[in-house]
């Protein structure tokens, strides 16, 4: 089953969007990155049979610097929610294109009132995606770099 039939499955049998999202917190916490209080989506699996799955902002990082990294990707949530969203619109392929496009746009708006100004090399929703993305890898980079050794 796609994340897409779970999600209208989930919404289906909802009441409200608090049970909505409820019944989706497994299958996005199976998918979320191991570290604790990441929000971000697992992509690299951990080899050491613990079936753990690793976001790419903690996946390169040392275990002890894990909470130093969780705390960058909180302390910019409103990156870090574009990222998330960014992603959610790419991977929904039911999505009709005046959604994206408005979505995409509200996206951009709240980046630029929280004043992250942000300027992709191709200005479509994927030169975005990247360009949101490689800015948090900076600002993760730039946290660990003034960190003590």
């Amino acid at each position: 089953m796609t994340l897409t039939k779970i999600k209208r499955t989930a919404f289906a049998g909802a009441v409200n969007a608090g049970e909505a999202v409820a019944a989706l917190a497994p299958v996005v916490r199976r998918h979320s990155c191991a570290a604790i209080g990441c929000m971000m989506a697992g992509a690299f699996a951990d080899h050491s049979g613990s079936l753990s799955w690793w976001c790419v902002y903690h996946a390169g990082a040392r275990p002890m610097d894990f909470a130093r990294v969780t705390s960058v990707l909180n302390q910019h949530h409103t990156l870090r929610d574009a990222i998330v969203r960014l992603r959610q619109l790419s991977a929904d392929e039911a999505l009709e294109p005046d959604v994206v496009n408005r979505e995409f746009a509200s996206v951009r708006q709240n980046l630029d009132v929280n004043g992250y100004r942000i300027t992709p090399k191709v200005e479509t929703w994927r030169g975005w995606q990247y360009s949101v993305e490689i800015e948090m890898g900076r600002l993760v980079l730039e946290a660990m770099r003034r960190a003590p050794v």
